[in-house]
């Protein structure tokens, strides 16, 4: 049988599921039955074939959307829930997603950046964002905990040069953080 003859078949020989005047036409264009038009030359094995693929790819697609609908319904609670909280709980949220995003990429993840959107369930440009200000967050943290280093050991009595090598870091480093203790008036924290 000729694959053209079951694309574009000739009317007079063509079966109908119903016709015009027996279905109204509902409201919904997508309520509106489907008709499926076969020449009569058409075996009914490839008929009930056919059939049954269109019904398989409609039932997909059926399930996508649902699953579409779902995915949706969750973002809209989430982002509901988000509001509610203020912005504090979703700034941590994205902050999370930055953390998780930048231990991937110190794991050796090659898309950690996607890998972190994926699983905090963000945008990728967002989770993006917030590795930045993640990588940024770490950098204040080490520094100010380089920082309290050094004011301990200068509050002990070592020279900056001391206190560079121990903390292993540079002498202009040091001499910054002692500048910035004595004028905050911490030098004698431990």
């Amino acid at each position: 049988m000729d694959l053209d003859q079951l694309v574009k078949p000739n009317e007079a020989d063509c079966i109908t599921g119903c016709s015009d005047d027996q279905a109204p036409a509902p409201e919904n264009p997508y309520d509106q039955p489907i008709v499926f038009e076969f020449p009569v030359t058409t075996p009914p094995e490839i008929v009930k074939q056919i059939c049954n693929q269109i019904a398989d790819a409609a039932a997909r697609a059926a399930a996508r959307a649902q699953m579409q609908i779902e995915e949706q319904k969750r973002t809209q609670a989430r982002r509901r829930l988000l509001e509610e909280k203020g912005g504090e709980r979703e700034q941590a949220l994205f902050l999370a997603a930055g953390h998780y995003a930048l231990k991937l990429q110190s794991e050796g993840h090659l898309d950690y950046i996607g890998a972190a959107a994926l699983e905090h369930r963000l945008p990728r440009e967002t989770v993006r964002i917030w590795t930045h200000t993640a990588r940024r967050e770490l950098r204040e943290k080490r520094a100010a905990a380089r920082d309290r280093e050094i004011c301990r050991l200068a509050s002990k009595g070592l020279s900056n040069r001391q206190i560079a090598k121990e903390v292993g870091c540079a002498q202009r480093t040091v001499t910054k953080a002692v500048s910035r203790a004595f004028e905050d008036g911490r030098l004698g924290e431990v």
